[in-house]
């Protein structure tokens, strides 16, 4: 039912607005800024009750990691960039996929209570032939969800609800997604269910469906010397070597990683080494995360909370040897890459 104290011709103008400044392609951080406020003071308006309370904010535990509360699913609206990026992905996606057909499938994994990465993408493309298809675990996000797609007047698009946990989700065969939309991360893929929920959909999908993000890196980094804690720029990181990675390519087929006695899944342990001499000039070691959203668009490191760099520990300025990283990515109740360091003296 349309609710009569909205304007919708106002309301869409906004909405327009609003995709058309996180489609800008030229990064202006002010325009940003303002397009996000604007972004928020829409979604304020058309659902208008408190997020922030008991309810809200309650996590929801799993043994394959945790769904977040709703009151914190709605704050990653603030992470700029990564809206930004994630946004323009989808587009890039979008129209990809509208080169090779007319209609198109859209899952989205994790929504949230607003579903924002892509409800300015569904008014910009009304008049085409999409279906939805969202799934949320958390009851309280998805009935604030359903009230908010309804408010807005969204109601005559093709959507189905689900409240899922999207890690076992079994997809329809019949109704296969053209693209699966998953932002369900924190900062070096910890605590959260990214990786199962990916590693589940990615094993039903078909060979051509778009997954996005594409790709997940956590890969490991050094600061040098001069490095400054209280003012770090992407550029005074040096990246060596990943040690994770999450993408059709690392991840397929499943069973690879399925063991054959307990049935979890289970990635292999990893050895990687830094030689000594490009050690020489760095201080610090550290665990980085980039993002491949899709196409050219990129979240690299520190340019976003999902990117912040985790600090590992110093690197002794007299120390002689190779660095060798041990680690292994564990899905559990609390998923997180697993490492170990230790220096080799090539003396």
């Amino acid at each position: 039912m349309i609710d009569n104290q909205l304007d919708y011709k106002s309301l869409y103008s906004e909405l327009l607005d609003i995709a058309s400044g996180y489609l800008d392609d030229t990064l202006d951080y002010n325009h940003l800024s303002e397009t996000t406020a604007a972004y928020k003071a829409l979604l304020n308006k058309v659902y208008d009750e408190e997020l922030n309370n008991e309810n809200g904010k309650n996590d929801i535990a799993f043994s394959n990691g945790k769904a977040i509360g709703t009151f914190w699913a709605a704050l990653c609206l603030d992470d700029q960039i990564r809206t930004r990026s994630f946004i323009r992905g989808i587009e890039q996606a979008i129209q990809d996929k509208l080169k090779e057909k007319k209609s198109l499938h859209m899952l989205y994994a994790g929504t949230g209570p607003y579903a924002t990465l892509l409800l300015p993408l569904m008014l910009k493309h009304a008049r085409r032939d999409f279906k939805y298809t969202f799934i949320e675990i958390n009851d309280f996000s998805l009935q604030v969800l359903k009230q908010v797609i309804s408010k807005i007047g969204f109601q005559e698009f093709d959507i189905t609800f689900l409240q899922e946990d999207a890690s076992t989700y079994q997809i329809i065969q019949h109704n296969q997604p053209d693209v699966i939309i998953s932002e369900t991360m924190q900062k070096a893929l910890e605590k959260e269910q990214q990786v199962p929920i990916f590693l589940n959909l990615m094993d039903q999908a078909n060979p051509d469906t778009v997954f996005i993000p594409e790709k997940i890196e956590l890969i490991a980094g050094l600061g040098d010397r001069e490095f400054d804690f209280n003012n770090q720029k992407p550029e005074d990181f040096r990246k060596v070597t990943t040690l994770f990675e999450m993408s059709k390519e690392s991840l397929l087929p499943k069973s690879q990683w399925v063991d054959e006695n307990s049935g979890d899944t289970v990635f292999h342990k990893t050895s990687v080494k830094i030689r000594e001499e490009e050690l020489e000039s760095a201080c610090h070691l550290f665990l980085m995360t980039e993002i491949h959203t899709y196409g050219k668009e990129r979240i690299i490191v520190n340019d976003s909370g999902l990117t912040v760099p985790n600090y590992i520990g110093n690197i002794p300025e007299k120390q002689s040897g190779d660095l060798f990283i041990e680690s292994q990515y564990l899905i559990a109740k609390e998923p997180r890459l697993h490492y170990h360091i230790r220096f080799s003296d090539n003396g």
